[in-house]
């Protein structure tokens, strides 16, 4: 296979363009951010390199940290499956479909005797009739 490139083997290669090299390894996915901090039991270790500073509001001291987007979502989505309105049915069911995948939904067409057939009437059909479908034209 080299033979088809020519000269032309690696010559955008990352030894050419070490810019492109993501140090820092694949960013971590929501799904594993939210995983972890449902596994933690509401705990969150956050290093100490990442605390920004202290602030006061309504009389109570906060802490400030950076933390990555995945990690700030996965905290949203959690915080609120846990809330009390109408959000929370739909975050709990994000969070399932997210570990569990998406429930299998058939497409079910009722005939009139009342059974189901899930038929698109293209079967037996010859590739010239489906061509003609598509394209409006016999195939050439």
């Amino acid at each position: 296979m080299k033979e088809n490139f020519g000269d032309k083997i690696n010559t955008a290669g990352l030894d050419k363009h070490p810019e492109n090299i993501n140090r820092k390894g694949q960013p971590v996915s929501i799904k594993n951010q939210l995983k972890e901090i449902l596994l933690k039991d509401g705990e969150l270790p956050i290093p100490k390199e990442q605390f920004l500073k202290m602030a006061e509001k309504d009389g109570k001291e906060f802490y400030i940290f950076k933390i990555s987007t995945q990690t700030a979502m996965a905290l949203k989505l959690q915080s609120m499956a846990m809330g009390n309105n109408s959000n929370a049915f739909q975050a709990i069911k994000l969070i399932q479909e997210m570990f569990d995948g998406r429930a299998f939904q058939s497409l079910g067409i009722t005939n009139p005797d009342g059974s189901l057939t899930q038929s698109t009437g293209l079967e037996g059909k010859t590739f010239e009739e489906l061509y003609q479908l598509k394209y409006g034209k016999k195939p050439e």
